[in-house]
């Protein structure tokens, strides 16, 4: 039977071959979506997942709410935070610490390289995390001061294929001048963490190194210091819910009844930081995954399978007279309905197959195209979870498209059948148009999508952010002699005539991590009551170098020895800081026992994405030495004229070399950093014109194949339409005005579905596009042109045809 089943297919596939390749083409292309998606999505839930303990491994998180704004979350607490979980609760066994100085400067030899991504962390580091050490000793790796360790990677930059272990490396950090003064040894050589780890790092230095700097250990260990990152390790049996229920004690007993009023300790599950980190301030999160963006991926995917599903039960309905005699003279000779429905649902799975052989082609094609869209790494490789996946979408797929068309073949009545009797089709008539009108629906909200994501990113794009963006470089300063004599470089940088202006700050907007955050407190704040605001350290030529309005009052001056404790606010932070005019007002920041008298407020200018609305800025003037009380410097800006600015970058270049020989030059165009803002947005974007691409095109397919099968349907009426006197435009117009109907209706279902998925997504942005009619009228009429070519040239055909030939049709 199955033998006769398998023949039946492979035949009806050689007759129809148009048919046969439409479908199949159709289905590899939804299935290649599935595939991708799954490798996708099979990924982000590994996340995290490689560290045997994971399920007991828990950040600690510290949530501050005030009755005047929104609740904040923090992953930075105090470094005594683990010690002290440690050492009071019997079901932590294991807390390490994370942490950094701003960037550090590796050297060996005397030549530099400048490291972000490390941590300054605890020897409990292996007792939590299971990172492959490849060399040297678990238990002794991270004990000593002045200890790194090496991933793979970092060890073959700095020491080629030598053997690491044992030998030094020079460290210069910036917060840490001390650090240059001896050589810090290799103790360890970690396999380079996998690309599905929230912590990415090239080098893990000692936190005894810590201990030998007094003024650092000490900041290091107050209790109000938010820098260090804490995870925990709990005993096998231990309740996470029972320890965080602790926690409140725990934190009056070292802080104190009024310090832990408004805030709040809890635990997250380490397998959650990934999906769930949106909230949680932490400049570790750089890979935090979007749990809604692989659910867009999941959705898409669906949708380009259902529209090449639809295809398949189009063409199989349509193409159901063709075979009603075959199911006629089956069920005359003995045939069940049954075994009717299992032949035709085995010809679906069988086309599902074939199409998912050429749908794994596909994927390994368009894997790094998709691995470049989607950053990652993904490969194809054999796995228990991703053949049970293949496994299923072969049987969804068939079953989906495949079982509506079976049992309408399997109920044909052969008596009616035999007799030539066609009444069976109105229904099935509608359904098609039914399936149609969903396909281009589903294509036209792609369309729609595609475009408000394209418009909404030309807007941020375009939009005024408060400064002029244009020519203004920005070069990284990563050496404390450059921080320390900034003004010398700056003069020496102003002797370009091509160079206008030229500031420092420790942050300049569409930075690598975000501004700083302070609490702050004015003259007549309650004790304990404090404001966040976002901080900057700059000079008194960041307003004219970025061009950013002054509103009230003056700007900051170096001139005026009492600026050393002056602030600068944008107007966010004026209005949330004081009721009438701030002018003249003391401001104080309390963890940091520095305050000053506010002299000026600008315009509010946006220093972060347009995702947020602006937030309250407070600034600060840098002093000679360089460091400020509350931050040190990061950065050179400079206003470039638009000529020549190729030389102007070379003449920049050889002034930088001058003043930092260890560490290469760090430039960059302010503009292109403020794109990286939005550069999942623009991934979004790519994802939607990739879909609605693909959707239109199987829609399209599929459409070809319905106008092939009606131009056959009525090949004796066109003959006898142009016997008469109809002309070939007459003819097209007859065979494609149906479907022109249907993709109305289509357009007319989609607007109300695409205007409110695209209004929840702009929501993203706190400063956004309104939708016009013209997107919708414009992705309508695309989808109406496109469908209608398609449409005509079969259509064209039909009406080229011979009417004699036409005539003997049948």
């Amino acid at each position: 039977m199955l033998k006769n089943y398998l023949k039946i297919a492979l035949r009806n596939f050689r007759k129809h071959k148009i048919h046969a390749a439409i479908n199949v083409s159709g289905l590899a292309i939804g299935m290649a979506c599935c595939v991708l998606i799954l490798l996708h999505v099979q990924d982000e839930l590994r996340f995290d997942g490689f560290h045997q303990k994971a399920g007991r491994i828990h950040r600690v998180i510290e949530m501050r709410s005030a009755p005047d704004r929104e609740d904040s979350h923090t992953a930075y607490h105090t470094g005594a935070l683990a010690p002290a979980m440690a050492t009071d609760f019997p079901e932590v066994t294991g807390a390490v610490r994370f942490f950094q100085v701003t960037r550090l400067t590796v050297k060996r030899g005397t030549t530099g390289q400048i490291v972000r991504d490390y941590f300054l962390s605890d020897p409990d580091f292996f007792n939590v995390f299971d990172f492959d050490l490849l060399q040297g000793d678990l238990r002794t790796a991270l004990v000593e001061p002045r200890s790194v360790v090496l991933t793979e990677t970092a060890a073959k930059a700095y020491f080629g294929e030598e053997n690491p272990l044992g030998k030094m490396l020079e460290i210069e950090g910036e917060d840490f001048p001390e650090f240059g003064q001896d050589q810090f040894k290799v103790t360890g050589v970690l396999r380079d963490p996998p690309h599905n780890s929230h912590l990415n790092f090239n080098l893990l230095i000692s936190a005894a190194t810590i201990d030998l700097f007094e003024d650092r250990k000490r900041d290091l260990l107050s209790w109000e210091s938010r820098f260090v990152l804490t995870y925990v390790l709990l005993e096998e049996n231990a309740s996470p819910a029972a320890l965080q229920a602790k926690l409140g004690d725990f934190s009056r007993k070292y802080r104190g009844e009024e310090a832990s009023r408004n805030r709040k300790l809890y635990l997250q599950p380490l397998k959650q930081i990934h999906f769930h980190s949106g909230h949680i301030q932490s400049e570790h999160n750089t890979h935090e995954g979007e749990l809604a963006y692989a659910y867009l991926l999941a959705v898409i995917a669906f949708i380009i399978v259902l529209i090449a599903c639809i295809n398949y039960m189009n063409l199989a309905t349509a193409r159901a007279m063709s075979r009603a005699k075959e199911v006629g003279l089956r069920k005359v000779v003995g045939a069940f309905r049954k075994q009717l429905i299992w032949q035709f649902l085995g010809e679906s799975f069988l086309t599902s197959f074939i199409a998912l052989l050429l749908a794994i082609g596909l994927v390994e094609l368009l894997l790094p195209k998709f691995n470049a869209l989607a950053m990652k790494k993904l490969a194809l490789e054999a796995n228990a979870p991703l053949l049970l996946g293949l496994l299923a979408i072969v049987l969804l797929t068939g079953v989906v498209s495949g079982l509506y068309p079976a049992f309408y073949l399997a109920r044909f009545q052969p008596a009616l059948v035999l007799k030539g009797a066609k009444g069976a089709g109105a229904r099935a008539s509608r359904l098609r148009q039914g399936l149609v009108i969903t396909q281009f629906a589903l294509s036209i909200v792609m369309i729609v999508a595609t475009m408000v994501v394209s418009e909404q990113l030309a807007y941020v794009r375009n939009k005024n952010l408060g400064f002029a963006q244009e020519h203004l470089v920005t070069v990284d300063i990563n050496h404390d002699d450059v921080q320390a004599d900034f003004l010398a470089m700056k003069s020496e940088l102003l002797r370009d005539a091509h160079v206008r202006h030229v500031t420092v700050s420790s942050r300049v907007p569409g930075d690598w991590k975000s501004f700083r955050r302070l609490e702050v407190a004015t003259e007549s704040s309650a004790e304990n009551e404090t404001q966040s605001a976002y901080f900057n350290a700059i000079d008194e030529d960041f307003l004219a170098t970025y061009k950013i309005d002054l509103v009230a009052g003056r700007n900051l001056s170096r001139e005026m020895g009492t600026d050393s404790a002056a602030f600068i606010l944008n107007e966010a932070a004026a209005a949330v800081l004081f009721y009438d005019s701030p002018l003249g007002k003391r401001l104080r920041v309390p963890s940091r026992e520095f305050e000053g008298i506010v002299v000026g407020v600008v315009k509010d200018f946006h220093f972060q994405s347009l995702h947020r609305k602006i937030s309250p800025l407070v600034m600060s003037l840098i002093p000679n030495s360089g460091r400020h009380p509350l931050h040190g410097i990061d950065y050179f800006t400079l206003r470039l004229s638009s000529a020549n600015i190729q030389e102007t970058i070379a003449f920049v270049t050889k002034v930088h070399e001058r003043f930092d020989p260890v560490n290469p030059i760090e430039l960059g165009f302010l503009e292109s950093w403020l794109e990286q803002f939005y550069s999942n947005d623009a991934r979004v974007g790519k994802i939607f014109g990739a879909a609605a691409g693909l959707a239109i095109f199987i829609a399209c397919v599929g459409l070809f194949g319905l106008a092939l099968f009606m131009a056959e349907l009525r090949t004796k009426e066109i003959g006898i339409r142009k016997v008469l006197g109809a002309s070939i435009g007459g003819v097209v117009l007859l065979l494609s005005k149906d479907f022109a109907k249907l993709v109305l209706i289509g357009m007319a279902a989609a607007i109300p579905i695409a205007w409110y998925a695209m209004n929840v997504w702009l929501q993203n942005f706190a400063y956004r596009i309104g939708i016009g009619w013209w997107v919708f009228a414009l992705a309508g009429g695309m989808a109406l042109v496109i469908a209608l070519l398609t449409v005509s040239t079969q259509a064209i055909k039909a009406s080229l045809a011979n009417p004699v030939e036409s005539l003997r049709y049948e």
